[in-house]
């Protein structure tokens, strides 16, 4: 198994919410010469799933089942965090930081290096301080065991989601059963930070072969003031690395913070070839998003209209 999105625990569950009553399992796929594990749901290969960032190939030998012309998310490269833009930008590919904790032989001496590379890092101290005297005693859990988490975690990010005016992946509760049914199958690591009587930040997160997924982060709006998101995010970068776990994956997304503790950036693309239709489909797109782009009124109230459909259509 080669990641998160390629596990049993993940696809099976995918499966569940998404499409009950489908006879599912996991299958080895050739795509331009290399092989991926991927969800089949009656005899269909699925690879739009909710929450899923990209695969790897398998590393194991093996023969593959199936074959597929082309795959969107895909490992295509992996770089040291030392000019990964350039290389990000000449290919046209997403960033997806990681930490390989078999860099760092020691915990104070990473702390300290990301502290002079990034004035932001690490200034847990401090703000622990100031909010055990704003709010109350605080607590940690890295492995929490009370499932009513997923639900507060799942509304505050909802309500992130529709602030920043992007697609509110938890507006759909089949969405929310899937971290529920991974839950229930020992697949996923509820973290929380709690000040006083309330967990003010919680982050929904994996495990698999050593490798921590840093997936889900949400936190209480109301406790923004004292920072409780990096404040979480902090406490399980230690624990990670007691824990001796490989790896420590912020998954893709370009954020400033990822950079400021990541060692590495694994860089994500497509393989193969999309059919004819999809190339046709994707410059005819291209072209008409750039026009309509010009037109700042119509452009928003486009944007708004995809929001609703694509919501609508969350499984």
């Amino acid at each position: 198994m080669s990641n998160l999105f390629s596990s049993d625990a993940f696809l099976l569950a995918a499966a569940e919410v998404c499409h009950p009553g489908e006879r599912a399992d996991v299958v080895t796929v050739a795509v331009a010469g290399q092989r991926f594990r991927l969800l089949r749901t009656n005899g269909k290969i699925r690879t739009e799933l909710p929450y899923y960032d990209f695969v790897e190939p398998e590393s194991e030998p093996g023969e593959a089942t199936h074959r597929l012309p082309f795959l969107p998310t895909v490992v295509v490269d992996n770089v040291p965090i030392e000019g990964w833009e350039a290389v990000a930008a000449a290919r046209r590919l997403q960033p997806s930081p990681w930490i390989d904790w078999r860099k760092v032989s020691c915990w104070d001496e990473y702390v300290r290096q990301r502290r002079q590379l990034a004035s932001r890092a690490f200034g847990s101290e401090k703000k622990v301080r100031r909010l055990e005297r704003g709010v109350g005693p605080v607590r940690f859990e890295f492995a929490a065991a009370d499932r009513s988490l997923i639900d507060r975690c799942a509304a505050w990010k909802s309500e992130q989601y529709r602030k920043t005016g992007v697609i509110d992946m938890f507006a759909s509760g089949r969405v929310v059963r899937l971290f529920h049914n991974m839950f229930d199958a020992g697949a996923l690591v509820v973290s929380a930070l709690h000040a006083g009587d309330r967990p003010i930040a919680i982050h929904l997160g994996a495990l698999q072969n050593e490798k921590f997924y840093a997936w889900v982060p949400a936190y209480d709006v109301e406790a923004n003031a004292y920072s409780p998101g990096s404040l979480l995010l902090e406490w399980m970068l230690h624990e990670s690395h007691q824990r001796g776990h490989r790896e420590y994956d912020f998954l893709i997304g370009g954020e400033a913070y990822k950079f400021y503790y990541a060692t590495d950036v694994r860089l994500i693309g497509s393989i193969g070839a999309p059919s004819v239709a999809t190339r046709v489909w994707k410059r005819t797109r291209d072209r008409i998003v750039a026009g309509v782009r010009r037109q700042t009124g119509i452009y928003t109230a486009l944007q708004r209209a995809k929001r609703w459909y694509l919501q609508k259509r969350l499984p």
